[in-house]
């Protein structure tokens, strides 16, 4: 999986994208620990396939690894409600019905 992040922005926090590139089919999440650590945490289950969406991680299994991308959707600070911001772009990026989000 590929880290498109800035430096100056690894080590903040937000909203997500895990985009599948052959099939342009994302994951949305969110995370208030450092992106670089929770880019690591999901590289690390897909590798070990332990990961916690099926979907995602069946893709992960028939794919080639670099084929999926880690970048930042929005920086959000911790005090806001990342769970209604990442619904939003669960929905703008349609990632329910056309990705990887199971919710």
């Amino acid at each position: 999986m590929i880290f498109l992040v800035n430096k100056e922005e690894r080590n903040l926090s937000g909203i997500y994208k895990i985009t599948q590139m052959s099939k342009n089919r994302v994951y949305i999440g969110q995370t208030k620990m450092k992106f670089i650590k929770r880019f690591w945490h999901h590289r690390w289950k897909l590798r070990n396939n332990q990961h916690d969406n099926a979907f995602l991680q069946g893709a992960w299994n028939k794919s080639i690894e670099n084929y999926f991308v880690f970048e930042i959707v929005a920086i959000i600070d911790k005090n806001e409600n990342m769970n209604e911001i990442e619904m939003n772009y669960i929905a703008e990026f349609n990632s329910f019905k056309e990705g990887f989000n199971l919710t």
